[in-house]
């Protein structure tokens, strides 16, 4: 995956990849309480920045798992 890239979202449809970005990492739930008391601890993994195209062009930021490239940008 990479910039430019159409993906599928799964709850949002087809979006636009903008870039990487970290996103909070999933974390038991026994550790929840202790990363919420102190989020800079909660750990990060790389995601993307996707503009939806479908409801109001929104940004967000979202796990890589979540997202399936339908058409690849041509370098």
């Amino acid at each position: 995956m990479k910039t430019g890239d159409i993906v599928e979202c799964l709850e949002f449809g087809m979006a636009l990849v903008l870039g990487p970005v970290e996103v909070p990492a999933g974390v038991p739930e026994d550790d929840l309480e202790v990363f919420m008391t102190d989020p800079d601890a909660w750990p990060t993994e790389q995601g993307w920045a996707i503009q939806l195209l479908e409801e109001k062009n929104a940004v967000m930021f979202v796990h890589t798992h979540s997202l399936e490239v339908i058409s690849e940008r041509k370098e």
